[in-house]
């Protein structure tokens, strides 16, 4: 949790710059996973037995009252140790909030959320340190998603505001 933390701070930072915006990961295991293994431990003797889940967060406040929070809400599956892939499933809920300036007064305020579910596939080697390659996966997951997402908003939303 320690090192998602460290890792979705620095994405933050690049997406949406130091001051205006901070971050959060929390990561939990799964009730039916086995409570022997838990996310991090370096003395993961059954990798495939990890079950994890997760929310990596971003509070973006922007000038004049806007803001955009993204929430990510991943699912870890246990490790299938023949094909060496774990299943990942993202549900990405961003809620925006478009503020008028403030000489603008009787302007409208536009708020909304987007909501989508996605499931990818990737590998996972049990010869490293696996803590860290689903830090990678899941970053390049919520990444993916959310940059799709930015671009759907602008689109389909911002641009027929206009």
């Amino acid at each position: 949790e320690l090192h998602a933390n460290e890792v979705f701070d620095i994405y933050r930072e690049l997406y949406f710059g130091k001051s205006s915006s901070v971050s959060s990961v929390y990561l939990w295991d799964k009730e039916e996973a086995s409570g022997d293994n838990r996310v991090g431990d370096s003395n993961e003797k059954s990798s495939s037995a990890v079950e994890f889940a997760g929310a990596f967060l971003i509070q973006n406040n922007v000038e004049n009252g806007s803001a955009w929070n993204s929430i990510h809400v991943v699912d870890v599956g246990k490790l299938d140790k023949k094909s060496g892939t774990c299943q990942y499933k993202l549900t990405t809920t961003i809620l925006i909030s478009i503020s008028p300036p403030p000489e603008l007064m009787k302007s409208t305020a536009i708020t909304g959320s987007l909501v989508r579910q996605n499931s990818r596939e990737c590998k996972v080697t049990t010869s490293t340190d696996t803590s860290s390659q689903h830090i990678i996966n899941i970053g390049k997951f919520i990444e993916d998603i959310e940059t799709e997402m930015r671009k759907e908003i602008d689109s389909l939303y911002i641009q027929k505001t206009k």
